[in-house]
């Protein structure tokens, strides 16, 4: 994998989703806010920041000879485990002697005591058994305990000279189910039954502080000390305590009197029984050794001094690059080195090995040789030795020191330099170097990290001028006043929040206030725009319960002002209430330009922004990966927020991954297909490329997923139930409708990201103001008769509206639309005709239907296309005005039959059909919607906003501007670039994501199977993205990862440490995310100060 261009491709991915979430119809307000978020300095992101170290120093062939073990690992052991083996060994008399192991993750410090204690234990029992416990490893979990037992077991049944000789048992508070718990050794597993462990008495004991306090208290469990409490000839040596640094403050005062007792108990002389204590971490301070021997020595009694603590030893630079090649590649050839929209991983790295390294096909091992050799690669080794860099910082230390890149930055520029460096890198993830004659490791260690708060906190100054910051960047001092924003989501108008009571003589300015009334609701919320007439609330949003007036405030605190000057500003206040049940009054979050019941405060918290970089990174072309090796773990503070995730990541990236299906279909085809073709042909391509279990996991929507186990239910023989089958097909067919229909302007669809897009067909239009046309002249519309053009683009703005509000017909509908109007039958509640269906409310928006006959409430339910009285707009008369320029809405009657003619026409015609219910409900039958996967962009000449519409669509120019206030014309068409999410939606791969939590709450047996299916990958749906606590922070085996997420900042340094410290290992390359809550003072001093609080790694 590539991390620097894939932490670059998240932070895009990242941005190009919030634009797409907040499309700001301002164009002045959209500039400064994202001027905000893409600031280097205040922005969303910090970093990249990339990391560079060599390998660890291995024991040179002669030491590894010289092994002071007779029980040796069968690899060339790293020069800190070689070190730990020599002060370890009891070999031809040589006592232990207390050792501190402090190397980093993945360095094997378990090997380290692991082969030093076996060698002990064998050599007790090599002639004749010898009955007593040697070995403590006490651990501070007991799933990493469980998880150290396999290992442990593993290396035992494999050695024949252990075999059968030593035994380990597992002492944790479980194995009292004789059935359950095996009583003896085996491959994958050490004793763990109770019973056999305190008869047979193993020679290594895995425990827990809880279990050994136990041990030595408890009259039932003193046989477990048989040889060392009845014997001069004490059989305990050692005892090991795994992640040391996890036993601080009172935890460390209990673990240290715990060992005291063991050794009163057993009658342990001082010096007797050996400690040995593993951390991945150590402070960097001048006393820093000195404070962990005293530590060390509290702990355990026993006294270290600073040549027992063992720490990594890497190659030094000098000796690792020989510096002999010192050119790097021309300017011309250096600009070729951009991963292009058609490259893969491979054809990238054969072009880089073309202009960096002189040969295409170099393979990994080749291309570390040759790196090896090269003065650029030496200089780069050299600024990162000891310190993270963003790429800024690196160009800048690196054209100091490196002739050839500053020559290259000074002739250049910045972009080129910075594109040899990140080709560079991406080399150097490539790289390899021989261990062995099979085997190969990384030839340098890479790890990006991309730091990010959450889009939280952000205000907008009350001024005239658009201007935003956040929250926690405000200075006591500052002069100027900032509010909480609002945005719609269906207009994309915005402006201020705030509150006033009917007491006060200002509007309140007190951030926690004003967020805690909005989101209760209360009904002094107000909104505050600048007064214009693109900010007048429209006619639909006014009535008696609503505050539309202007008046002129001060800046500087937010009181009436009686007159305009310099420190005045005029707003335009807003405000809408409506009754709950108990008849109290409350806000209403209806837009006040489009009277959309949209209104909410711009944001997005760490769980929505870490679900599009876990989706982008299960996608990305920056990884070789075939789509079941690639999986992510997050790490969280809480086992709330881990199961909160876990399930949002799931339900979220669900829609990318359909989003993705879609466009690959669609890109097979060579002409438009109407919407019910595209149903059809979707699923036989799918069915045809997938295995049906593939299939019905791949497609399952994430509000099913969460109680649905496809593994389990609705089985029959080795398949799925025929019923199953028909309705998952049903709401395939719904998903796809929704994506074109109900949800094509709400978010990163296919359509308003410009992928693919919808048309209705010409002809079809035009029919309907062929039969319509002596009806108008008849009624005295002899202006509307007289041009068909105009009224075919009427129409069609009309079809586009009810496209957009889902009024698009399928079988879901249909007990809503022709049994009984409302949400149990939208909802088929109590009814089991559909058991797979889409639930619709709880935010959820729903489908609006058209209606001509206002009945009882069925006006809040369906999009009315008629009025009730003369002079009340609502949006089908108010668009009729800005295509006609005709007031029509002032004869009431006129205007509501032209409405009900042309719904009937259109559905003889039967581009709608019409439902009973409501007094006759309308929906577009999905034959008349034609998708394309060829776009054209085009713009409002007044308002600017922006329609994807498809290539062929002959009338979408020419038709006035769908918002409700505009004037405009689409007319222009617009020649964009290609944005990020088209690239997203072209993707080869696409995996879904299946997401579970990891935290201690887990049952052994479940925790276990959940960690097997994220390693080995056994099914369809097995898991790909962990959201885990501090369980699996240290060395529990989930297999090899390249990437790992923070979606808040750990507590401690120690623990930042061993979380990024799992991804890697194997590769070499690494990409680290980390998010910072806006709530907590931790994680924002960590985010806004990266450069002091990132720890080396």
């Amino acid at each position: 994998m590539l991390p620097l261009q894939q932490a670059r491709e998240v932070r895009d991915s990242v941005i190009e989703y919030i634009k797409a979430t907040f499309r700001f119809k301002e164009k002045d307000v959209s500039d400064a806010f994202y001027r905000l978020i893409e600031s280097r300095e205040n922005g969303l992101f910090k970093g990249p920041f990339i990391s560079l170290k060599t390998p660890f120093i291995s024991a040179t062939e002669e030491e590894v000879r010289n092994v002071p073990l007779d029980i040796a690992p069968n690899f060339p052991p790293y020069k800190h485990q070689l070190h730990a083996f020599q002060q370890l060994t009891m070999k031809g008399g040589h006592q232990p002697v207390p050792t501190l192991l402090t190397t980093g993750t993945g360095s094997g410090k378990t090997e380290c005591f692991l082969y030093p204690i076996l060698d002990y234990c064998y050599h007790q029992n090599r002639f004749e058994h010898r009955t007593g416990v040697k070995v403590i490893i006490m651990y501070p979990m007991n799933a990493l305990a469980s998880d150290q037992a396999k290992r442990l077991a593993e290396t035992i049944w494999n050695d024949e000279r252990l075999k059968g000789k030593v035994t380990a048992g597992l002492f944790v508070g479980e194995g009292v189910d004789a059935k359950e718990y095996p009583r003896d050794m085996g491959p994958e597993h050490i004793i763990e039954n109770r019973d056999a462990i305190l008869d047979t008495v193993p020679d290594i004991l895995l425990t827990n502080f809880k279990m050994l306090d136990y041990g030595l208290m408890r009259q039932h469990f003193m046989s477990l000390w048989k040889g060392n409490i009845d014997s001069e000839d004490k059989a305990l040596r050692f005892i090991v305590l795994d992640e040391l640094h996890t036993y601080d403050g009172a935890q460390g005062t209990d673990v240290a009197n715990l060992i005291r007792r063991l050794k009163l108990k057993l009658g342990l002389p001082k010096g007797w029984l050996c400690p040995i204590g593993t951390s991945a971490t150590i402070g960097n301070g001048e006393d820093s050794k000195q404070r962990l021997c005293k530590y060390a020595t509290d702990v355990f009694g026993e006294t270290f001094a600073e040549n027992n603590i063992i720490v990594e030893h890497r190659i030094p630079v000098a000796e690792y690059v020989t510096a002999s090649h010192s050119a790097i590649p021309e300017a011309k050839l250096i600009k070729d080195c951009d991963f292009k929209s058609t490259d893969k991983v491979d054809s990238y790295i054969k072009r880089l090995c073309k202009i960096w390294l002189k040969k295409s096909e170099c393979s990994p091992v080749e291309a570390g040789e040759y790196l090896r050799t090269m003065t650029v690669v030496r200089d780069l080794l050299t600024v990162l030795e000891h310190h993270v860099k963003t790429i800024d910082q690196l160009q800048k230390e690196l054209a100091e020191l490196n002739t050839d890149i500053r020559r290259l930055l000074l002739q250049n520029g910045e972009k080129t330099c910075q594109t040899a460096i990140e080709s560079l890198l991406a080399l150097i993830a490539y790289a390899k170097r021989p261990l062995g004659e099979k085997k190969t490791i990384p030839m340098l260690y890479l790890q990006v990290q991309l730091w990010q708060r959450e889009l939280s906190g952000i205000l907008r100054y009350v001024q005239k001028e658009p201007g935003f910051t956040w929250r926690y960047s405000l200075k006591e001092e500052e002069d100027r006043i900032a509010l909480p924003m609002y945005f719609c989501r269906e207009c994309g108008a915005s402006g201020w929040i705030s509150r006033r009571l009917a007491t006060d003589d200002h509007y309140c300015s007190d951030i926690s206030t004003i967020n805690k009334a909005f989101m209760g609701k209360e009904k002094e919320v107000v909104l505050l725009n600048t007064e214009s007439n693109k900010h007048k609330a429209i006619d639909e949003y006014v009535n008696e319960n609503t505050l539309d007036v202007t008046h002129y405030v001060y800046m500087k605190d937010l009181k009436e002002a009686s007159q305009s000057d310099n420190d005045t500003i005029r707003l335009r206040v807003c405000g809408k209430t409506t009754s709950n049940r108990n008849g109290n009054q409350r806000f209403a979050r209806f837009c006040p330009e489009c009277n959309s019941d949209s209104i909410c405060e711009i944001g997005g918290r760490t769980s929505t922004l870490s679900s599009v970089a876990i989706s982008q990174v299960l996608s990305s072309d920056f990884d070789s990966a075939n789509a079941k090796d690639r999986k992510i773990l997050t790490f969280t503070n809480s086992v709330q927020d881990a199961a909160y995730q876990a399930g949002f990541y799931e339900a979220r990236t669900f829609r990318f991954l359909f989003r993705q299906s879609m466009q690959k279909y669609l890109k097979t085809l060579d002409s438009p297909i109407n919407l019910v073709q595209l149903q059809q042909g979707f699923k036989e391509y799918w069915k045809t490329k997938l295995n049906e279990e593939d299939y019905y996991n791949r497609f399952l929507p994430s509000d099913l997923a969460s109680h649905i186990d496809l593994r389990h239910n609705y089985r029959e023989g080795q398949g799925f139930m025929q019923r199953f089958k028909d309705e998952f097909d049903l709401r395939v067919d719904w998903e796809i409708t929704s994506e074109f229909g109900l949800t094509a302007q709400l978010g990163r669809t296919l359509e308003k990201t410009g992928s693919s897009a919808s048309f209705f067909q010409t002809k079809d239009i035009y029919q309907t103001f062929q039969r319509m046309k002596d009806w108008l002249i008849e009624n005295h519309l002899e202006y509307v008769a007289n041009d068909d053009n105009k009224f075919c683009h009427y129409v069609e703005g009309i079809l586009q509206r009810m496209r957009m509000h889902g009024a698009v017909d399928h079988p879901y509908l249909n007990m809503y639309r022709n049994e009984k109007l409302n949400s149990y039958a939208l909802n088929w509640v109590y009814d089991q005709r559909h058991f797979l269906n889409k639930r619709f409310g709880g935010g959820v928006q729903f489908p609006k239907l058209v209606g001509t006959y206002y009945l009882e409430r069925n006006g809040e339910l369906l999009d009315m296309a008629v009025i009730r009285r003369e002079g009340k707009q609502n949006w089908y008369s108010n668009y009729f005005q800005n295509v006609y320029n005709v007031a029509l809405f002032m004869n009431t009657s006129l205007f509501n039959d032209l409405m009900r003619k042309l719904f009937d026409t259109m559905e003889d015609i039967g581009i709608v059909n019409k439902g009973s219910q409501g007094g006759g409900n309308y929906a577009i039958n999905p034959e008349h919607i034609w998708i394309s996967n060829r776009v054209k962009h085009i713009r409002c000449d007044s308002c600017q906003s922006q329609l994807c519409v498809a290539e062929m669509d002959e009338l979408a120019e020419g038709t006035s501007c769908l918002d409700y206030k505009c004037h405009g014309t689409y007319s222009d068409e617009v020649r964009p670039e290609l944005n990020y999410y088209q690239q997203v939606y072209n993707r080869e791969i696409s995996p879904r994501v299946h997401a579970r939590e990891h935290t201690g709450l887990l049952e052994r047996t479940e925790r276990e199977k959940l960690e097997y299916d994220f390693k080995e990958h056994p099914h369809a749906n097995s898991i790909n993205a962990l959201s885990a606590t501090s369980t699996l922070e240290m060395g529990i085996d989930i297999g090899d990862l390249n990437v790992t997420g923070n979606t808040n900042i750990p507590p401690k340094p120690s623990n930042f440490l061993q979380r990024v410290g799992r991804a890697g290992r194997k590769e070499g390359a690494a990409l680290v995310l980390n998010y910072a809550h806006a709530g907590e003072p931790h994680d924002m001093y960590s985010v806004s100060y990266t450069h002091l609080t990132l720890p080396t790694t």
